[in-house]
C-alpha cells in the first residue's frame, strides 16, 4: 500500500517538475542519481580480511 502511495505521489510530482524552468534537466539528473545509487547498492561488498594476533602485533 505504501509503495502504491509513493508511486501516485511521484506520478503527480514528476509532471510538475517538468513544467517549471530547468525541469527536464532536473528530472534527468534525479534519474541518473537514482540509477547510480542502485548500481552501488547492488554491488557486492568485499569484507576486510580477518586480522590475526600477529597482524595486530606488527601494526
Amino acid at each position: 500500500m505504501r509503495d502504491l502511495l509513493l508511486l501516485a505521489v511521484q506520478l503527480i510530482v514528476t509532471p510538475a517538475k517538468l513544467t517549471r524552468p530547468g525541469g527536464v534537466r532536473s528530472v534527468v539528473a534525479e534519474s541518473l542519481l537514482l540509477k547510480q545509487q542502485l548500481i552501488i547498492s547492488r554491488r557486492s561488498s568485499r569484507r576486510a580480511p580477518p586480522v590475526t594476533s600477529l597482524d595486530r602485533l606488527v601494526l
